[in-house]
């Protein structure tokens, strides 16, 4: 076997990282991840939707969430405006980072 193909093999094998959709940033430069279908959350994005939905009045669109599945009041993500998480998803990440990070 050729190193072409060994290299092209290798490089097709090779799982991407993980990225925030929110943000672009991979696994590596995150301290948690949290991952819906298909679509991931970094803790800062998460902030950021949560500080969004407390604006008054909340910076949301009407869209499906990225997480739920659900159409409502959605906060579109920063850097990939095709997804978004809606408040509840919001909470429910919130819930998550706090128990990893009591870990």
């Amino acid at each position: 076997m050729g190193i072409i193909v060994r290299v092209a093999r290798a490089i097709i094998g090779r799982p991407r990282p993980l990225r925030c959709t929110g943000c672009g940033r991979d696994k590596t430069a995150i301290e948690r991840l949290v991952s819906g279908p298909h679509v991931y959350i970094c803790e800062r994005c998460h902030a950021d939707a949560a500080e969004r939905l407390a604006e008054t009045p909340p910076s949301t669109v009407l869209m499906e969430c990225s997480f739920c599945g659900k159409t409502g009041a959605t906060v579109p993500l920063r850097a990939d405006r095709r997804h978004g998480i809606c408040g509840e998803c919001v909470a429910l990440v919130g819930q998550i980072l706090l128990e990893a990070a009591s870990r």
